[in-house]
């Protein structure tokens, strides 16, 4: 399996990110989206994590379905919110023994749950500690905004969208030209970041596959598929 790490040492990255599906619905969507991005070649694709046993156990039937029936270079997302560092342990053994060694170390929102348990790490870096993970070049994460409902969703979420492109959505149209003015934003600053030297991109996907193939399109990456 590849090393992300390794993989970020020898030039640029673009690599995607998935949620692990709720439903057989959201499978369904999921496993047509990772059909379709594949041919895209991505160096990782990466899996989030909410925190939870149900979560938990999503997120690494996920990472492990993609190593062992993709091509694609699967990266686990864990968090220390609401876990011990014994459960931790456990965890990264799981995915160690799966054949899984990327890992993304992140703190975790607040639980909202009352009765969650208290995490015993309070930082990233203590997971990455326990994971004996190294340090990593920082990629940026690409959410493009592609309708106008998305636009307080991502307010609430702490990642307000700047005014100037807010007004620009919201004067574009219909709901295609909204779509395609989102898009050009975000090939834009994907340009631009790649121009300044950043080391690769990272994709967030919302499991589907439209937006990001548009915006590989439109930098001239390869459409292999």
């Amino acid at each position: 399996m590849a090393k992300i790490g390794e993989l970020l040492g020898h030039g640029r990255t673009f690599s995607f990110e998935f949620f692990p599906p709720k439903s057989d619905a959201e499978q369904t969507t999921l496993v047509k989206t990772l059909h379709e991005l594949q041919p895209l070649e991505p160096s990782f694709v990466s899996v989030t994590y909410r925190g939870g046993r149900s979560s938990r156990d999503r997120t690494h039937d996920l990472v492990v379905g993609i190593l062992k029936t993709t091509t694609l270079t699967p990266m686990a997302h864990l968090i220390c919110v609401a876990h011990t560092r014994l459960e931790l342990a456990e965890i990264l053994v799981n995915f160690r023994k799966a054949g899984i060694e990327n890992l993304m170390a992140l703190g975790g929102d607040p639980p909202t749950d009352p009765d969650a348990a208290e995490g015993e790490l309070a930082h990233a870096i203590e997971l990455v500690e326990l994971a004996r993970a190294i340090d990593k070049p920082i990629i940026p994460g690409i959410m493009r905004v592609t309708n106008l409902a998305s636009i307080p969703r991502m307010a609430e979420m702490g990642a307000a969208v700047p005014s100037a492109i807010a007004a620009r959505l919201e004067a574009a149209g219909d709901a295609e030209a909204v779509r395609q003015t989102g898009i050009e934003f975000a090939t834009e600053l994907c340009e631009k970041l790649l121009a300044e030297g950043a080391p690769g991109l990272h994709f967030y996907t919302l499991n589907r596959s439209r937006a990001t193939r548009d915006i590989y399109a439109s930098l001239g990456l390869p459409l292999t598929g």
